[in-house]
């Protein structure tokens, strides 16, 4: 007879990560707007603007992205997308 914890499978909450960025870029956040959110926010300031990690897309937030829209030549939208937030990490890294 096998114990129970052989097969098992492990506790999805410890295996999950602190970084929204790293898990969206992941794939593990799926299409969760306060995620996405947070993941931007979280490299707009390793980018240098003022804005609160909160996952809430407020006036800040939104100012932000659009300066970092204008500064890079990209079209201004009104969505964090996955898209969006890749282009923010890429910043953010190539900034370190």
């Amino acid at each position: 007879m096998r114990p129970s914890s052989l097969g098992a499978a492990p506790d999805a909450s410890a295996a999950r990560s602190t970084d929204p960025i790293r898990d969206l870029l992941r794939g593990d956040v799926g299409k969760d707007a306060s995620h996405l959110t947070l993941a931007a926010q979280n490299a707009l300031i390793k980018l240098g603007y003022s804005v609160k990690a909160n996952g809430l897309a407020g006036p800040a937030t939104i100012a932000a992205i659009h300066e970092f829209e204008h500064a890079h030549g990209l079209a201004a939208s009104s969505e964090i997308t996955p898209k969006l937030v890749k282009q923010l990490t890429a910043a953010a890294s190539a900034e370190n």
